[in-house]
């Protein structure tokens, strides 16, 4: 039996190639014949609300799939402006018929061909093992192409994941060839009569940076361990000769990057049983090995894990296999080399604009208040006005201690709060457990303590459940809040509220813009955590807004 030849429908390459703009698409739904007039302006808007997600060129922003699938994924309805879940669907299915009409190919969110016969057969066979959902798309993509169960190989496995790529604006397109792979040799074992050729599951793009420690000799992993926990190197504390004790997030973060280290030099032709200490990962030459190809496989040259890479291996030649002078000077010249530009993000100051309006920033400096008072409208202590006065407390202290959202939801009750008479508190956190290793200690605000008194003693039980916790921010489980939830918690009730788009890290960037705006020149203020010496110049705006 022929197979069938093999065809993605889509251009190979982005759809940016077609050289089409949002512009373009617009002018295809203004020419399109037989729109209700309602419906056309739906398109109209859909188009001019997606080109501003885009950045400065707006309409004259190319049509690329891909790049759009990946800003759409990090927008929500909140975000939008939009009031239900139901309207942001209405606007992703206004935006593919605004695409469609000017040309673009755009996957729907559910395939109309339907199943030839044996998929039939696999299908019902499939979905009593739940493995369905998973190879539903796939299987209907080789149904319209006349592709045979047992005709599936890799090639067609490549072109439906090119056509996902460069046409679905659904979240994790680009998973979609590890799910069938994966979901395909499960179902050989789970489902009667399914194919038995071999569709090889991807590899993850970091994977041969990052095998176990057990591909290597003992040795190794035990003397990553020792440098990563300080070893015998911790020097004589009562003398301050002494490396001071990282905290158990760098000490994973470290001993992550060794074998990340240790990988790079296995996948240049190293043989695994040749690293067995990390003398053999920190001489120059292999330092510089791994730097090459950690920035030829993430794109970067400076920050990210090119960055982290070249200041642990830095360390661990300097200050554990204690590498002769030159050696560590060109270490350390490497390292210099991979450090980030102290630059503030695109993203970031595109975030930042809105709040040069004034108004836009006092309503966010004025959400915490706003928050409770809709927890005390809604009338009775529950998950909903328990989630919104959480909220609030969590943006109040990101306000009046300028930490990070990892340490606020990891506040502990018994070693990080003092609370004193009437309206007087302070947050202490020590600096083993800060990022720059700084401790934070910051007065808090007589309306963030009355509101923290109000969370403690009526809604921190709704999170808490039974469970005793000294946390904070509580979960039942008995663990604390988890910051990427506190993160978007927070960025849907700004986008909601205060319409703009708020997450964490731009708290502390509002932060350093009020210092500089009332210390022209601090920017070494802006720089560090101590809330003792940033605290007056931010509490001189909240005070204008707050009372």
């Amino acid at each position: 039996m022929s197979k069938p030849s093999i065809s993605t429908s889509a251009n190979s390459d982005d759809t940016a190639d077609l050289n089409l703009t949002f512009a373009d698409v617009l002018r295809a739904v203004d020419a399109a014949i037989g729109l209700p007039d309602g419906s056309r302006d739906n398109l109209r808007n859909a188009v001019r609300r997606t080109a501003s997600l885009l950045g400065a060129q707006g309409l004259h922003t190319p049509v690329n799939i891909p790049a759009l699938r990946k800003r759409l994924e990090k927008v929500t309805a909140a975000k939008l402006g939009f009031q239900s879940e139901g309207s942001f669907a209405s606007f992703r299915s206004n935006l593919n018929r605004a695409l469609r009409l000017a040309g673009v190919q755009v996957m729907p969110g559910k395939s109309h061909a339907p199943l030839t016969y044996q998929w039939g057969i696999l299908r019902e066979r499939a979905e009593v093992a739940g493995l369905w959902p998973a190879l539903s798309r796939f299987a209907h993509w080789c149904s319209e192409r006349g592709v045979a169960p047992e005709d599936v190989g890799t090639d067609h496995l490549r072109a439906f994941g090119e056509l996902m790529r460069t046409t679905c604006l659904r979240s994790r397109a680009d998973k979609a060839v590890p799910q069938v792979a994966k979901a395909w040799r499960k179902a050989q074992a789970e489902v009667s009569g399914w194919p038995q050729q071999v569709l090889p599951v991807p590899e993850p793009r970091r994977a041969d940076s990052s095998p176990p420690w057990s591909a290597y000799p003992p040795s190794l992993e035990a003397d990553a361990r020792n440098f990563v926990s300080g070893g015998t190197q911790a020097g004589d504390w009562l003398e301050g000769d002494g490396a001071p004790q990282r905290r158990a997030a760098t000490q994973v973060n470290y001993l992550g990057a060794l074998r990340r280290a240790a990988g790079e030099l296995v996948a240049a032709g190293i043989p695994p049983e040749q690293l067995c200490s990390l003398a053999d990962l920190v001489q120059p030459d292999r330092v510089r090995m791994v730097l090459q190809r950690t920035a030829e496989r993430t794109g970067r040259r400076r920050g990210g894990h090119v960055s982290l890479l070249a200041t642990v291996l830095l360390l661990a030649g300097r200050d554990h296999v204690r590498l002769p002078p030159e050696a560590v000077r060109r270490l350390e010249r490497m390292q210099s080399a991979t450090l980030p530009e102290r630059t503030m993000g695109d993203r970031t100051l595109e975030r930042l604009m809105p709040f040069e309006d004034g108004a836009k920033l006092d309503a966010l400096i004025g959400l915490p208040r706003r928050l409770a008072a809709m927890a005390k409208r809604h009338g009775k202590v529950d998950i909903q006005s328990a989630r919104l006065v959480r909220c609030a407390l969590f943006l109040q202290l990101l306000l009046d201690t300028g930490a990070r959202q990892g340490n606020i939801v990891a506040l502990d009750l018994n070693a990080h709060l003092l609370l004193g008479p009437r309206d007087h508190g302070t947050i202490i956190i020590p600096g083993e457990l800060v990022k720059n290793g700084e401790e934070v200690r910051a007065p808090l605000r007589p309306e963030t303590v009355r509101l923290l008194r109000l969370y403690l003693e009526t809604y921190r039980p709704v999170h808490a459940g039974a469970t005793p916790s000294r946390w904070l921010f509580p979960r039942p489980d008995g663990s604390h809040w988890p910051t990427t939830a506190a993160g978007q918690t927070l960025i849907e009730l700004a986008a909601r509220h205060v319409g703009a788009d708020v997450n964490p890290h731009l708290v502390r960037a509002l932060l350093g813009m009020l210092i500089l705006a009332e210390q022209p020149g601090g920017t070494g203020l802006v720089s560090r955590d101590n809330q003792d010496e940033n605290g007056p110049a931010i509490r001189m705006r909240i005070a204008a807004v707050v009372p």
